[in-house]
């Protein structure tokens, strides 16, 4: 099994490791040392299947996002677009890829006595920078055009919806008005951008939605997240879903989330 002694359990903390009794231990009230090592080694492989599908999922998805803005109104596209609220986090987000750039830049290039100016940085290195957030926020309805607005009006939305995401009618309906189309997008990916995060700061992958977890629950609660993951890349376009399916990414998140696997590293099975 696993080298468990009291300086490796004593580095990795009780308050970490108590995270894992609630949710994949059979008996949180009874187990091992093994099994609780065990589930904490299990976790981290987990995520370390759940990390290529969230990275890929934010890549595709600015680029989609870009693409479709990009050929419409240009390279720097977010300085022409029509908005609501000109203070939407998504151009202060904008803001912030440019200014970490610039900080960055500094640090190679400035000295006590000499400062330049930073470049003006391109469309790519900005759209590189920009967070998984500064996606999710132009799905607020303050990019929706107005339904009396003229038609020499820039707003990102509808006209653009099927651009970024080929299949949005397939999945999720035909009949539904763009505003509710986008907040079902926004809430999906909001809620992915918060799993994301929760998988970059090494919590426990399985979310707990009830007071007693079991390991066939928690493992639920991961595979509806792969899932919905799987959702995003299938709305982009059908050959980024076959693409993430084609290199195993998928089957092997899919495959870790069994019970079997999950008691192996246990050392029950």
């Amino acid at each position: 099994m696993y080298t468990i002694n009291p300086t490796t359990l004593q580095l990795i903390s009780t308050p970490r490791l108590n995270a894992f009794k609630q949710g994949l231990l059979r008996n949180p009230h009874s187990h091992s040392q093994e099994e609780l090592i065990g589930s904490y080694i299990w976790n981290q492989q987990m995520a370390a299947c759940l990390y290529p599908l969230l990275q890929n999922l934010e890549i595709f998805l600015r680029n989609a996002i870009d693409e479709a803005a990009r050929k419409q109104y240009g390279d720097f596209w977010w300085d022409t677009i029509d908005c609501h609220n000109r203070n939407n986090y998504f151009f202060s987000n904008i803001q912030k890829a440019k200014q970490n750039l610039d900080n960055e830049w500094k640090k190679n290039h400035w000295t006590r006595t000499h400062r330049p100016t930073p470049p003006q940085w391109s469309h790519d290195k900005i759209i590189a920078a920009t967070e998984f957030s500064t996606w999710v926020y132009l799905f607020d309805k303050d990019f929706i055009q107005a339904a009396n607005a003229t038609p020499t009006t820039k707003y990102l939305f509808p006209s653009l919806l099927g651009k970024m995401f080929h299949q949005w009618h397939k999945i999720l309906g035909h009949n539904k008005q763009h505003v509710a189309i986008k907040k079902d997008i926004r809430d999906l990916l909001e809620e992915l951008r918060i799993y994301r995060n929760r998988i970059a700061h090494h919590e426990p992958t399985w979310l707990k939605a009830q007071p007693t977890m079991t390991p066939t629950s928690s493992l639920a609660t991961i595979e509806d997240k792969i899932k919905k993951i799987e959702k995003i890349y299938q709305l982009i376009h059908p050959d980024v879903h076959k693409y993430m399916l084609s290199n195993g990414f998928v089957d092997a998140a899919f495959n870790h989330c069994k019970l079997d696997i999950l008691e192996k590293y246990q050392g029950i099975a």
